[in-house]
């Protein structure tokens, strides 16, 4: 979802693009409009990259998002899952180290903040990017601990070898195109496929109590470029809104862009992650010049859209 926004931004801009990806959550028809002015490459990139490959790094810049990803429940329930990720971090910059990639950008997670900064005592707290290890690091799940390795590592390729680093940490990024896999996906799309499927009820996890913050992939996608060329120094900056809101509320809103008519009902048996998340996005205003710019009602409707011309497709004629 997120990649295919960079990808689109970047053609746009007139740059050389080089896209790899194992599709495993991805499709090559989200670049289609884009197809023949790219280069795409299927790997996994949880193994070791051959020389062979040599030509898609051979490049100026690498904006880094190959991760493992998940929603909450995988986050609560499988997370030894995300423990692939240093070694997709550390054969990343790897290559980038050989083939003497000039820049990096790293994409790290809200997930990374100690959880308790984000307790029923902190509703109204924007988490600050100095915030990380205070009072000591302590990530959510094991997919946040892994995202701050990858921080620290990052930091450290990048002081012994010599190449510009810079780190964006994601707030809740939804939009078009996001995999919607009730057991795997996020909270948006997973409410906005079972509206669309006409269920009697919309289940949604947890009390309805806890709140985020979300912004829309293109506008996530713009800070991120933003980050890849004016950050040097391996400096993190939050990527979001400070526009905080319940998930009884987001429900409520998805539930009225769709249409749906059923009850809304909360499970708080299931997981429901920290109780608040919501960041301070002063540092990338001030660093990038970059703030977002699509409500979230723009972006839930222009994502209900989408998704309806999923439906619609996946209905035979």
């Amino acid at each position: 979802m997120i990649g295919t926004s960079i990808v689109h931004q970047l053609v746009k801009k007139g740059d050389e693009v080089h896209v790899i990806d194992d599709l495993s959550r991805g499709k090559k028809e989200n670049l289609k409009d884009v197809w023949s002015r790219i280069s795409f490459l299927e790997f996994d990139l949880t193994q070791p990259i051959p020389e062979s490959q040599k030509q898609f790094w051979s490049v100026d810049r690498v904006l880094h998002l190959a991760s493992f990803v998940g929603g909450v429940k995988v986050g609560t329930k499988e997370a030894t899952r995300a423990t692939v990720i240093p070694t997709i971090d550390r054969n990343v910059v790897l290559a980038c180290v050989k083939n003497g990639v000039k820049r990096l950008l790293y994409t790290s997670t809200a997930c990374c903040y100690p959880v308790g900064l984000q307790s029923e005592n902190h509703v109204d707290y924007l988490l600050k990017e100095e915030d990380i290890m205070e009072p000591g690091a302590k990530p959510e799940n094991v997919y946040g601990w892994c995202k701050l390795l990858g921080e620290i590592m990052m930091r450290q390729f990048s002081k012994e070898y010599g190449f510009k680093l810079s780190i964006v940490r994601d707030f809740n990024v939804y939009g078009p195109r996001e995999d919607a896999n009730p057991y795997t996906s996020h909270v948006i799309p997973s409410l906005i496929k079972k509206t669309l499927e006409g269920t009697r009820e919309l289940k949604v996890w947890g009390t309805g109590q806890q709140s985020r913050s979300f912004v829309y992939a293109d506008d996530a996608a713009e800070g991120m470029v933003l980050a890849s060329e004016r950050i040097e120094d391996g400096t993190a900056v939050n990527i979001g809104t400070g526009n905080r809101l319940t998930i009884a509320d987001l429900a409520a809103r998805i539930a009225k862009s769709c249409g749906y008519k059923g009850r809304i009902v909360f499970d708080p048996t299931e997981p429901q992650g920290v109780f608040t998340r919501c960041p301070d996005t002063t540092k990338a205003e001030r660093i990038l010049g970059w703030s977002p710019k699509t409500t979230l009602d723009e972006g839930l409707a222009e994502t209900v859209l989408w998704y309806k011309g999923q439906l619609l497709q996946a209905i035979p004629s």
